[in-house]
């Protein structure tokens, strides 16, 4: 009896632990509320955007989907915010000044595998992952860049059995379109802070 109630306990202690822990709440935490986008939109330098596709960098081995996952998060959460007139993940060069042009380069990535996590839980070590984001108008004309960055806990990871590993690039999109959104708020060719 003394055991099935242990038992019990630790089952119960275990599901109200994957439960809080099991990844990030990014609606939660999303800075991007409707007032605050009626004043973002009020600054906006640019009211369209063209994300060409993420590349990665060759030093990197098996980068897997991450890249396609990010841009593809990014995407669906600038167009959820319906804060500018257009966003396209397109190779396409644009004509219109109006345009931000996003080139997005995977400068660090490690995701821990599934199989690791099951085995070596949080010892396997955290993941992480690390963007350029470089914006320039139509013309070419630099707007700015910023290097974009995210790890997970390893412990965190541990819990959520490799949720937020493989949540992670999920994650940075939204990162990207933070940077994205601040970048569409600079002139072409200002000197302020990168």
């Amino acid at each position: 009896m003394i055991r099935q109630s242990a038992l019990s306990v630790a089952v119960s202690s275990l599901a109200v632990l994957l439960g809080c822990h099991g990844g990030k709440d990014v609606k939660s935490d999303d800075p991007y509320s409707p007032d605050r986008i009626a004043s973002v939109a009020r600054n906006l330098k640019f009211h369209k955007v063209v994300i060409h596709p993420y590349t990665v960098d060759k030093s990197i081995e098996e980068p897997g989907t991450a890249a396609t996952d990010c841009s593809a998060a990014t995407l669906a959460y600038l167009v959820e915010k319906n804060l500018f007139s257009s966003v396209q993940l397109t190779a396409a060069a644009p004509a219109d000044p109006d345009t931000l042009v996003v080139d997005a380069d995977v400068q660090a990535l490690r995701i821990v595998s599934g199989g690791a996590r099951f085995w070596g839980g949080a010892f396997v070590g955290s993941s992480h992952m690390t963007l350029v984001v470089v914006a320039t108008d139509a013309s070419g004309i630099a707007v700015g860049h910023r290097a974009v960055s995210d790890a997970n806990n390893a412990m965190g990871a541990a819990w959520s059995f490799g949720k937020t590993d493989r949540g992670l690039p999920g994650d940075m999109g939204l990162l990207v379109a933070d940077a994205i959104i601040q970048l569409a708020q600079r002139s072409p060719g200002s000197n302020r802070g990168q």
